[in-house]
């Protein structure tokens, strides 16, 4: 079976997400400089489906510069509770400049306090 592809037509949303049913994995692939609300969007959309119990998030072609620390914060107050959806599932981030890697290192962060 071929991995389902769909994107969100937004014009301003720069986050397409790819599942692969198969291997229980969703592919959200993240480009130009999205704002907090755009990654909301799609972390609502996808808890509010059939969350996979794997995700990679790949952000090699986005910019993470402008996103704030309580906006990461947010973010993150917003997944916990949804957690239980994926149990023992795995989530990777691809981030291969430095500032969006330390960015996803806070993120991962805030989600240990």
């Amino acid at each position: 079976m071929r991995p389902q592809r769909f994107e969100n037509r937004s014009l301003i949303m720069p986050i397409t997400t790819t599942v692969d049913y198969v291997r229980d994995l969703t592919i959200f692939t993240v480009t130009g400089n999205p704002h907090i609300d755009e990654g909301i969007t799609t972390l609502i959309e996808f808890y509010h489906s059939r969350p996979s119990k794997n995700v990679l998030w790949d952000f090699s072609k986005a910019s993470l510069a402008h996103v704030t620390f309580e906006e990461l914060r947010n973010t993150v107050e917003y997944v916990i509770p949804h957690t239980k959806k994926r149990a023992g599932g795995k989530t990777i981030f691809v981030a291969p400049r430095a500032f969006e890697y330390g960015t996803i290192k806070v993120l991962k962060t805030f989600g240990e306090i």
